[in-house]
């Protein structure tokens, strides 16, 4: 879908799993506090972004999570979406923060298509699911406790380990939720292979907004 119309609203999302030499505390600091505004910062970056949020996934349990951030860029229109900031001189000068900060065989970006909810801010406890292969999204998601939904259509040939190489993705969806309370939402992640399908993947996380048309990022004082 690089050649998506220009009134689509289409998102890069890059799943993110952290370096083994951090842990998660560690990460989860430099991602949000080093990382966001070093990308945030460049003018390559900006020319194709409206809204950056990062997604921090919540440890539960002690399981090792098969992501530990996830970057959600909503994306200036254009004609080809096969460029953008990977392709911009100044990526150069974060890439050496993402060998910091990623296991980058583990990490992958691909872009997506927003298809229902617009992308923004929302209320309440948030999961992200990446549907099982095969999963066609029905008319209503029927989720206790559920406040608000974005659903984004994946395009799997657009994958790339943050455009250093090609990656897998097959996840044909993405879906955000947003929940009234933790017990409510824990419940749905609990069944997300009976909503979504199998080899769904599903994520507590915690929505950080780095800038947007309601928080406009700013580079002085």
């Amino acid at each position: 879908e690089a050649a998506l119309p220009a009134s689509a609203i289409v998102r890069r999302s890059s799943f993110l799993k952290r370096n083994p030499a951090l842990t998660p505390e560690e990460f989860g600091r430099h991602y949000e506090t080093v990382h966001g505004p070093l990308a945030a910062g460049l003018a390559g970056f900006r020319k194709y972004t409206l809204r950056y949020v990062q997604n921090h996934v919540e440890q539960t349990g002690g399981i090792d999570m098969p992501f530990d951030g996830i970057t959600m860029t909503t994306q200036v229109a254009r004609d080809d979406y096969s460029r953008g900031f990977f392709h911009e001189p100044d990526y150069e000068k974060i890439k050496e923060d993402e060998l910091y900060l990623f296991d980058m065989g583990r990490t992958v970006s691909v872009l997506s298509r927003i298809v229902g909810g617009p992308p923004g801010p929302r209320q309440g406890r948030k999961a992200v699911f990446l549907a099982g292969a095969g999963w066609q999204p029905p008319p209503i998601l029927a989720m206790k406790g559920l406040l608000a939904h974005s659903l984004a259509r994946n395009d799997p040939g657009s994958a790339s380990a943050l455009g250093f190489r090609g990656a897998a993705f097959d996840h044909p969806f993405t879906v955000e939720a947003w929940f009234s309370t933790a017990e409510a939402r824990e419940e749905t992640l609990q069944q997300a292979s009976k909503l979504f399908g199998d080899g769904t993947v599903a994520l507590p996380v915690r929505e950080i907004l780095i800038f947007g048309p309601e928080l406009p990022w700013r580079t002085g004082p």
